[in-house]
């Protein structure tokens, strides 16, 4: 999807942004799935988007940070301003501006299924120093259809399942391309204040999936999940679970 032909870039930061208990949790895991001798000096955001886990990477990791995206309008979005913290550069992960073996660390949030994966994974490791590492936060065809909202746009939980890799292809595909599975985990994030708050960001239309659905199909669901979230007894917290898979460079 080219994110500049659409709305995206705009209503990202507000449909899409995290809690501060949820930048935590992802610090703490991001930090404790990487070995602790791995040198993490040079990191790269990939699809950083409006980097909303740039500050996150450069913070927990004290590292430099790259941002790469493709998409101009969502780097004119981006809630990180100060290049003592990270510099940001258009390019795509099959054509990276970097040099060979110039990174400790790829970081991708909700980027793979996005990728030509084959052309992508080979310059990913081109960049990557040997031993170095890629970090994918993504979901699977196994996972995706666990997160609720799902359940009231099926046109768009149809497109997800088409596009997400199974568990079994996104490993395979690393490791065909030069990777070595380090681990992977189910991570529980809050991703809303409450139900109020979850409709909010859904109804922003901020997911591509709902973008790529047709506008009666959206308004259909979303009338269906304002009744949801309506409820009287859906007052709590929304949350969902993410996947995070690390690999090392061979």
């Amino acid at each position: 999807m080219d994110y500049d032909r659409t709305p995206l870039p705009e209503v990202y930061r507000s449909a899409r942004t995290l809690p501060s208990e949820t930048m935590d949790v992802w610090g703490r895991a991001i930090r404790a799935m990487l070995p602790q001798t791995a040198p993490v000096d040079r990191v790269v955001d990939l699809g950083c988007g409006t980097a909303r886990f740039t500050r996150l990477l450069a913070d927990v990791l004290h590292a430099s940070v790259v941002g790469v995206e493709p998409s101009l309008r969502m780097l004119a979005e981006r809630e990180v301003r100060d290049a003592r913290l990270a510099r940001f550069v258009a390019g795509t992960a099959e054509a990276l501006p970097l040099a060979d073996g110039s990174i400790d660390l790829v970081f991708a949030s909700m980027v793979y299924h996005h990728l030509r994966a084959d052309a992508a994974l080979a310059e990913l490791r081109r960049v990557l120093r040997p031993g170095g590492h890629l970090m994918l936060r993504n979901p699977t065809r196994e996972s995706v259809g666990e997160f609720t909202y799902v359940t009231f746009f099926p046109e768009a939980l149809a497109i997800d399942v088409e596009r997400m890799p199974s568990r079994r292809a996104l490993v395979d595909a690393c490791e065909a391309a030069g990777f070595a599975l380090r681990g992977h985990e189910l991570v529980r994030q809050r991703f809303a204040d409450d139900h109020a708050d979850y409709y909010r960001k859904i109804s922003l239309r901020g997911l591509s999936s709902l973008l790529l659905i047709s506008d009666d199909q959206f308004a259909r669901g979303l009338r269906e999940f304002a009744a949801y979230c309506q409820s009287a007894e859906r007052h709590e917290p929304v949350y969902e679970y993410v996947e995070l898979f690390l690999f090392s460079r061979r």
